[in-house]
């Protein structure tokens, strides 16, 4: 599941607001909470190599909790977390390349894979048949970013929900 946008801003000043993980829930789905972990090497909640961050909320009625690890860090460039846990293997990655103009495509992509643990024997074709809804919020995601970080005051966007 992947989905792409164009935000005017430089990378750079695009890649400062995603690396910081305290700034996640602004954008990120409503009913799924991203927090980084203090622990080292990020006591401050900027993502680094090997920073973990803990996901939880709901997800299609059932409580989740991932824990990921930042397993690639290049500044200004990408930011890959994969999960740690047994139930799932999943990567989020986040690609930015500068455009023409100079603004930045951002690309937020998310590899999923659930053990029949988690909803069943056919947990991997439950999830192709969901891929059009996750790939909707990861969509509607990237259009908070935008517009969170494009600053254009009096629109507002409603958070959906994963339920």
């Amino acid at each position: 599941m992947k989905s792409v946008v164009e935000i005017n801003r430089i990378p750079e000043e695009v890649f400062e607001y995603l690396s910081n993980g305290n700034k996640t829930n602004e954008y990120f789905i409503r009913d799924f909470e991203v927090k980084p972990l203090v622990r080292p090497p990020s006591t401050d909640g900027i993502y680094r190599l090997g920073t973990y961050v803990r996901g939880k909320g709901a997800f299609f009625g059932k409580k989740v909790s991932i824990l990921y690890k930042v397993v690639v860090f290049t500044p200004g460039q990408e930011v890959r977390l994969r999960s740690e846990d047994k139930e799932y293997d999943s990567e989020v990655i986040w690609l930015l390349h500068k455009t023409a103009d100079g603004n930045t495509r951002v690309s937020l992509e998310l590899k999923l894979v659930m053990r029949t643990a988690f909803i069943g024997f056919f947990a991997n074709t439950a999830i192709q048949m969901l891929d059009p809804v996750l790939t909707g919020y990861l969509q509607h995601s990237l259009s908070r970013l935008k517009h969170i970080l494009e600053g254009k005051p009096g629109e507002h966007h409603m958070q959906p929900s994963i339920s």
